[in-house]
């Protein structure tokens, strides 16, 4: 998928998010990280790694624009 606004990206991070926090097994974090892999392997361990969607994606979003 790709992303034409900045608020697309932040939202499909924000999805992303819910889907990886209510994960509780590896089998269903695989399967969040499969199912949003289109924002990126970098955002998705940053959003794993505790940052929230905004700042995981803020730099690719700066680039599409607000």
């Amino acid at each position: 998928m790709a992303f034409n606004k900045a608020e697309e990206l932040y939202q499909a991070a924000r999805n992303a998010k819910v889907d990886l926090d209510k994960a509780s097994t590896k089998e269903e974090i695989v399967n969040a990280y499969k199912k949003h892999i289109a924002i990126g392997y970098k955002s998705l361990g940053r959003l794993l790694v505790g940052q929230s969607a905004e700042e995981a994606v803020r730099k690719w979003a700066s680039r599409l624009g607000k």
